[in-house]
């Protein structure tokens, strides 16, 4: 698909998530796209066509927090795919633990940013690759725990994709997945790639035309479950290996948290400013 044209499908989901979750009473802090796109493996053909995913992060209220309530985290469906809205507490949990399906999110090709939080939130944009080197040891767990978690997933018959279980006897995207993730540690920890180069692949090569092929079923069973079982090993000695010279810094998770908190203090403040005019 030409740039121009993903460029506004992508920021048409955005935009669809953002009006959708506002008009569900919630306060929209940021929102972008997730999943293939970000890696440049998205695919339109006869085949197959890619979901557009976007995650949505949202202020809490202030009886929400008197009353302690367990931080908003739920998926609702939108016209181009999936929409995962997340309560900011819950957010920077999670991504201070390394999850790289969150970590990208920051990184999206197309995002959208609350204009009273602007400079608040691309604070969290621009130090990401701090975050993300000081928060080395975590990142190779996450990605190690992960991979097992898609080795898991290969065969197993879950209600969405069970079609693809009795056509092919496995689910592509979970070995894709899989494969993606050895590249990532290669071009980030091997190589010297940042985070938003390490994770896209580029046109034309044989690393994305391997993971397509993965992606759209296009291996046998007994060799998508060989390639699973060799990918997560190597993943395995891999994560073992660069343990050994990797340092935790948590300085850095400090300063995510405490900025998160500075933004849901100014929202409960803006709130009350609007309440009494």
């Amino acid at each position: 698909m030409e740039k121009t044209v993903r460029g506004n499908m992508l920021s048409a989901a955005v935009l669809e998530s953002v009006n959708t979750v506002q008009n569900l009473g919630y306060t929209v802090l940021y929102a972008a796209n997730y999943g293939s796109h970000n890696y440049n493996l998205d695919i339109y053909n006869e085949e197959y066509s890619s979901d557009i995913d976007t995650k949505v992060i949202i202020l809490p209220t202030l009886e929400e927090l008197v009353r302690n309530s367990k931080p908003v985290s739920t998926t609702i469906e939108i016209s181009t795919g999936q929409c995962d809205i997340k309560d900011i507490r819950a957010f920077i949990q999670t991504l201070l633990k390394a999850n790289i399906q969150f970590l990208e999110v920051l990184k999206a090709e197309s995002y959208w940013i609350n204009f009273d939080y602007i400079e608040d939130f691309k604070w969290f944009i621009d130090n990401l690759d701090e975050l993300i080197k000081g928060n080395k040891p975590q990142l190779l767990k996450s990605i190690y725990g992960m991979s097992l978690e898609k080795k898991k997933a290969l065969c197993h018959p879950y209600p969405t994709i069970k079609w693809k279980i009795d056509k092919y006897g496995y689910d592509g995207k979970q070995l894709h997945h899989i494969m993606r993730l050895k590249n990532f540690i290669d071009r980030y920890f091997y190589g010297s790639e940042n985070f938003k180069n390490a994770i896209r692949f580029k046109n034309d090569t044989l690393e994305k035309e391997q993971l397509i092929e993965a992606k759209l079923n296009h291996y046998l069973l007994k060799a998508a479950q060989d390639f699973a079982e060799m990918y997560c090993n190597i993943i395995e000695k891999d994560t073992r290996k660069l343990m050994d010279n990797l340092t935790q810094n948590n300085e850095i998770k400090e300063e995510y948290l405490k900025k998160s908190q500075e933004i849901i203090i100014k929202n409960i403040k803006n709130k009350i400013l609007e309440e009494n005019k």
